[in-house]
């Protein structure tokens, strides 16, 4: 189960990383390459050290309460991220 949502939690993070990427856009028409590469490259170093420390947190004390809060949390950020652009 805890595959399943690390999983669809990625895929989320993907995906305010393409919008993400469609809003620079409009501001860095010419270096969009750079840009994009940039975006990319630090969502990848963001998930990594998150799963690394996610990882090494549920070994020490594992608990669905606690995977289930910080999920919301990071839903309700991006929520606030979408909405503000």
């Amino acid at each position: 189960m805890y595959e399943i949502v690390s999983f669809i939690c990625g895929m989320a993070v993907m995906v305010l990383e393409l919008v993400g990427l469609n809003a620079t856009g409009s501001y860095f028409p010419t270096a969009q390459e750079i840009v994009s590469t940039s975006i990319i490259g630090v969502i990848m170093v963001a998930l990594s050290i998150g799963y690394w420390i996610g990882g090494r947190l549920s070994n020490k004390n594992p608990s669905g309460y606690k995977l289930s809060f910080i999920v919301f949390l990071s839903a309700v950020y991006m929520l606030i991220l979408v909405f503000t652009q």
